[in-house]
């Protein structure tokens, strides 16, 4: 069996990466990278990781300073308290310690964030614009929201209509993000679940 094994074909640059290795590479080399493509595994597993950061963040926050400034924390980390739902109305600078790790944190991830976005369309076959028109639309009514512009402004019938539209388009991202890749190589590049990008200390050797 030992020697089957041994004889049996292998995909070139195929190895198995752990959850932390996709998030890590996704994080690092892969940091600013829109091109390519990354498999559902990447996606999720980096994913995954920002959510149990922000999840401790939360939890030393309720620890320190109590459930009600943890909710002011969801609600306004970057300080704009005096235009949002009225939680937190502390200064910008005058703000609990962890908010601002939370502020630093998004600021790290923001473009690898978007970036393994990018790269998961592509490996489904769609272009990277599409992304950025869904995911625009789903941030463009979150701050009419968030400023409050709501159903008193813009009419009730208006603001549920728009509402609607959103947790369609939402909901679409969403389900991009979870369809399988296409098998082989696309306009994008390489299967991914074929070809896995090589270690740095692999591209010193080239």
């Amino acid at each position: 069996m030992a020697d089957l094994m041994e004889q049996a074909p292998r995909i070139p640059g195929e190895r198995h990466l752990t959850l932390w290795s996709y998030f890590w590479t996704a994080l690092t080399r892969r940091y600013g990278s829109f091109g390519g493509r990354s498999r559902r595994l990447e996606f999720w597993s980096y994913y995954l990781f920002v959510v149990l950061f922000y999840l401790l963040i939360l939890a030393a926050q309720a620890l320190l300073d109590g459930v009600e400034v943890t909710k002011a924390t969801l609600i306004t980390p970057f300080g704009i308290e005096g235009i949002l739902s009225g939680y937190g109305d502390r200064p910008y600078f005058d703000a609990p310690v962890l908010v601002w790790v939370i502020r630093l944190l998004s600021v790290v991830l923001f473009v690898p964030t978007l970036a393994v976005s990018c790269r998961r369309y592509h490996d489904v076959g769609l272009p990277a614009w599409l992304f950025w028109i869904l995911r625009g639309t789903a941030l463009a009514w979150a701050t009419v929201v968030a400023l409050r512009y709501g159903a008193a402004d813009l009419g009730s019938s208006l603001f549920r209509v728009l509402s609607i539209v959103v947790g369609v388009v939402a909901l679409a991202d969403l389900v991009i993000h979870l369809l399988p890749g296409q098998k082989g190589t696309n306009k994008y590049g390489p299967d991914p679940r074929q070809s896995l990008p090589p270690r740095p200390e692999e591209e010193v050797l080239r």
